[in-house]
């Protein structure tokens, strides 16, 4: 179920397998798609509003081909764009983890997993 170039991180395939020994029909998997190039914020000092309609405008731009074959994939669940990262959030089945690793766009499939950050 692994991926061997390093583009899909060792714990979607664990977590993939996680809820397939729990049963799951066709497992799925939340994820983080992240794509090359990253995401810039615009310089200058102008109005930080219009600063941030560029940069989402960008991204939305770079990722429209990702979105495109996610929807020719089939995927049920609603892609979530985080522009500051340029990565897309969604859950995918292996097949569909696959199919998006092999993306010349794509840099890393991580888990979405939350992190707890101590301060």
């Amino acid at each position: 179920m692994t991926s061997d170039d390093g583009t899909v991180d060792p714990g979607v395939w664990r977590a993939l397998e996680s809820r397939a020994t729990q049963g799951a029909k066709e497992a799925r998997v939340a994820v983080l798609v992240q794509l090359v190039p990253p995401a810039g914020v615009p310089e200058g000092s102008g109005d930080p509003g219009a600063r941030l309609t560029t940069l989402e405008r960008e991204t939305e731009e770079l990722q429209r081909d990702l979105m495109e074959h996610l929807d020719r994939l089939g995927v049920t669940s609603p892609p979530r764009t985080l522009a500051l990262a340029n990565a897309v959030a969604v859950e995918l089945t292996a097949e569909q983890i696959r199919s998006v690793a092999q993306r010349p766009d794509v840099r890393r499939i991580v888990p979405a997993e939350p992190k707890h950050v101590a301060t």
